[in-house]
């Protein structure tokens, strides 16, 4: 019988700990199971995609997050972000969508770090329920919400921290909110 560790030989990482890599250190297999996660993940939640496959995925995310929580040394859940003058954005956030310890651990771990100085998400959705519950930091200040967003987003501001903006992806607007320590 394969093992998945056998066919993702790229990705085996410690369990229990969460491991950091540039995307561009995983091979094509390794970025399939990234994607299977990402796309069930988000599928099952019906949010809107950030790429279109594990090739754009890789492409235009630079640095991940991952993390085994069932000793297979198989990564069940990551954090992708970007760095930017701002701190680290966290961009993608997901769990396999079977185990409730990689759900939990990706939950925790992204709380952790908005917490922390130099780390921020621009969450909409669940995770803005997770944030604002978790009594994370919110970016109210309008200009520097529009200094990490940029124009071209086209922020529409409703109030205490929220806007709404378009996606890159889709043709739609959706009203998010930034939580964290931006510099």
């Amino acid at each position: 019988m394969i093992k998945l560790s056998d066919l993702l030989p790229e990705l085996e990482i410690p369990s229990g700990k969460w491991v950091d890599m540039d995307t561009s250190q995983i091979d094509k297999e390794g970025m399939k199971h990234i994607w299977k996660i990402y796309s069930d993940a988000y599928s099952a939640q019906s949010l809107d995609f950030s790429a279109s496959g594990a090739s754009e995925l890789q492409s235009k995310y630079k640095a991940i997050k991952l993390i085994d929580v069932d000793e297979d040394k198989i990564p069940d859940a990551f954090i992708i972000y970007k760095p930017t003058k701002f701190g680290n954005k966290m961009a993608l956030l997901a769990a396999d969508v079977d185990k409730r310890d990689a759900k939990r651990a990706v939950v925790k771990k992204a709380i952790e770090l908005v917490k922390t100085s130099g780390w921020f998400v621009e969450a909409s959705a669940k995770m803005e329920d997770i944030m604002q519950s978790s009594g994370a930091p919110v970016v109210t200040d309008e200009k520097k919400i529009m200094d990490i967003l940029g124009n071209e987003k086209a922020p529409e501001f409703t109030g205490d921290g929220y806007y709404t903006r378009t996606l890159t992806k889709v043709n739609k607007r959706i009203t998010k909110r930034i939580y964290g320590r931006p510099k």
